[in-house]
């Protein structure tokens, strides 16, 4: 479900053709993220001793980082434009 969306994703950053928000990301980073996912999600032939190792530190980890990813990829365009909408209004304002 996510695999396939993270190789498209994957294959625009090496093309330059991903959105400019991927452009900022380590080039680990939705690896690390995609690997983390499937480790929690997929036990390995139902042997889910492996998961025991997701304790609260990193899920305090990954809490954080996706909020960041949240506010990269969401947020921080939205500030960003209405930002650019109130000096565009004030330019406007100034006969500009």
């Amino acid at each position: 479900m996510l695999g396939p969306k993270l190789k498209k994703l994957d294959a625009e950053i090496i093309a330059n053709t991903a959105p400019p928000w991927a452009a900022g990301l380590a080039p680990t980073f939705m690896d690390v993220f995609r690997r983390l996912g499937n480790a929690s999600i997929h036990a390995d032939d139902s042997d889910v001793t492996n998961q025991a190792e997701i304790d609260s530190a990193l899920l305090a980890d990954l809490h954080v980082a996706m909020q960041e990813l949240l506010d990269v990829v969401y947020e921080r365009p939205k500030r960003a434009a209405e930002r650019l909408a109130r000096l565009d209004a004030g330019a406007q304002k100034l006969g500009k």
